[in-house]
């Protein structure tokens, strides 16, 4: 009897033993995180001022100036090509009149001579047995 009590006293220490063991090791860490947040949150109280007065400024600009260079970029650009567009409808209206008064004698000429050279030879064919009916009524008038 003195043996299984003995055993039963050991098994139940060691049984003892674990369980403290786990529940002292799960009471650590919950303390530990307890403190950990604490001392975090301790730290992000007293530091938080100093860095947001220190590093707000820096971060305002930064972005104020990436706001501007982007929207200047987006204004200059419009900007860009409203007035490219504007100079190149002026040049080529400038282009356009030049060239249409440079060109449009040629052109009317070249075109009245095509012209005149097709409708001669009809009108000729029309006219001239006319033209010479009364060429030889009037010199035979005045042989006569």
């Amino acid at each position: 009897m003195n043996a299984l009590w003995s055993i039963a006293q050991v098994l139940l220490w060691s049984i003892a033993q674990v369980l403290l063991r786990s529940i002292a090791q799960m009471l650590l860490w919950s303390i530990a995180q307890v403190l950990l947040w604490s001392i975090a949150q301790m730290l992000l109280r007293s530091i938080t001022p100093v860095l947001l007065w220190s590093i707000a400024p820096v971060l305002l600009w930064s972005i104020a100036q990436v706001l501007l260079w982007s929207i200047a970029q987006v204004l200059l650009r419009s900007i860009a090509q409203v007035l490219l567009r504007s100079i190149a409808q002026m040049l080529l209206r400038s282009i356009a009149q030049v060239l249409l008064w440079s060109i449009a004698p040629v052109l009317l000429w070249s075109i009245a001579q095509v012209l005149l050279r097709s409708i001669a030879p009809v009108l000729l064919w029309s006219i001239a047995p006319v033209l010479l009916w009364s060429i030889a009524q009037v010199l035979l008038r005045s042989i006569a």
